[in-house]
């Protein structure tokens, strides 16, 4: 019974692990660009910048393990790219078509999610 109880811990922690990545990672707080109040957009698109600026600095870090963790970050993934260099371009503001352009990602089924759900 022990050993069915550290697999039970151990698959919770897994989930909680996976599912507070999808509420608090990039991909899923960029869906904040699209709210309707401005402070909101502009609050969620500097510590965006922010973390971005981490990212990058993170290149100057040596050390292997380092350089490993850096390969797993989100900004690597391509909706987030997306979103880097949309911001990017508007000088980090999130402008009324940025606000359009989130809408617009965040209103599409994610496939690769539900793939990955088994849905």
């Amino acid at each position: 019974s022990e050993l069915a109880g550290s697999l039970v811990l151990a698959l919770l922690r897994a989930r909680l692990k996976r599912q507070s990545w999808s509420l608090f990672g990039w991909p899923a707080r960029l869906c904040l660009l699209c709210h309707g109040d401005p402070s909101v957009r502009s609050e969620t698109a500097e510590a965006f910048r922010k973390d971005y600026d981490i990212h990058i600095a993170m290149r100057d870090i040596p050390g292997a393990q380092v350089q490993e963790l850096r390969q797993r970050s989100l900004f690597l993934l391509p909706c987030v790219r997306q979103f880097k260099v949309a911001l990017e371009a508007n000088g980090w503001e999130p402008t009324p078509a940025m606000q359009e352009f989130a809408r617009k990602a965040f209103s599409r089924v994610g496939v690769s999610q539900m793939i990955e759900d088994g849905v």
